[in-house]
């Protein structure tokens, strides 16, 4: 599954996980074809088009807001949690959702939105279509992939956590979240265990590296 399943403790990846994915990828390579190949291609009627890149884009882009900005905060991880969290992806869910909304029904958005991309020199012209509304029903897909992401341990976070921990912060607070969502959260708590012997012993580094991967594994 690439990037999303190359992390290791040893070797800790950027927290854009839920973007670097087959799934999301797939859905921002669509929109790129989409717009650059079958818009102008005229095989493939526009309303179809349209409602393809609505749909595509809505589920990869509050993905790719997490991802950038948890990315962005990594140099921070020392102080805050740079990882992604349900509440980060509800928020960039929202945020995704009322943008979207407010292009299709609102003139002034669309003109504020237009002006923004020219001075970035990107142009574009904006048509509003209520009836693209339809393609936020893409959403709970997009959060559920995200829940998915935390679920198993998001990229980034073990490394926070071990590196949290010599400030106080134990490692079972720092992966609650990822434990709530399990029904059973005994593979949790192994992990949980196999860092913090990690963490004082580094020859027991290979355990919690095999706990990860059962968490892991459990989820692909």
């Amino acid at each position: 599954m690439g990037l999303w399943s190359d992390e290791s403790i040893s070797r800790p990846a950027l927290p854009l996980g839920e973007f670097v994915h087959p799934l999301p990828i797939a859905a921002a390579a669509i929109l790129a074809v989409n717009d650059h190949v079958l818009k102008t291609s005229g095989l493939v009627p526009s309303w179809v088009t349209g409602k393809l890149s609505d749909f595509a884009g809505l589920f990869f882009f509050p993905l790719l807001c997490t991802a950038i900005a948890d990315t962005a905060a990594w140099p921070l991880r020392a102080r805050v949690d740079p990882t992604l969290r349900l509440s980060k992806a509800i928020a960039a869910l929202a945020f995704t959702g009322l943008l979207f909304a407010s292009l299709e029904l609102s003139t002034t958005a669309v003109h504020l939105y237009e002006s923004v991309l020219a001075r970035l020199g990107i142009p574009s012209v904006s048509v509003r279509d209520p009836w693209d509304l339809v393609a936020l029903a893409v959403l709970p897909l997009s959060y559920l992939h995200a829940r998915r992401h935390v679920r198993r341990v998001p990229d980034g976070r073990v490394a926070v956590a071990l590196a949290r921990r010599a400030a106080g912060i134990p490692i079972a607070e720092m992966l609650a979240d990822v434990r709530r969502l399990w029904r059973d959260p005994t593979r949790i708590d192994d992990l949980v265990a196999a860092l913090e012997r990690a963490a004082v012993e580094p020859g027991a580094i290979s355990a919690a590296e095999e706990a990860l991967a059962r968490v892991r594994a459990k989820n692909s």
